[in-house]
């Protein structure tokens, strides 16, 4: 049975709107954690507000900044799973 005939893409088409929904994120600083032929996980360090901590670094004599020595050295992951379905969707889920 051929895939286009109900509407479904290609896998090599599949694996095209993948690649190039992974070349966006990676392009904002994304880096690619996982990738197969359908899906991919993109993963990036949360922000940290620099100008804020130091606010904070200054306000507390100092003291602040092992706060913010342990925030930056545990920052959370910004993960984006991106899948393609068989009818070429791609599907981002964030987390």
């Amino acid at each position: 049975m051929d895939d286009m005939s109900d509407g479904r893409v290609p896998e090599a088409r599949r694996r095209e709107i993948l690649d190039d929904a992974v070349a966006v994120y990676v392009r904002h600083g994304y880096t690619v954690a996982l990738s197969s032929a359908h899906r991919a996980v993109v993963q990036r360090p949360q922000q940290v507000k620099v100008m804020l901590n130091l606010g904070l670094a200054l306000i507390t004599g100092g003291v602040w900044l092992v706060v913010l020595a342990v925030r930056l050295l545990n920052r959370p992951m910004d993960r984006v799973v991106l899948t393609v379905d068989e009818w070429g969707v791609l599907v981002p889920e964030f987390s």
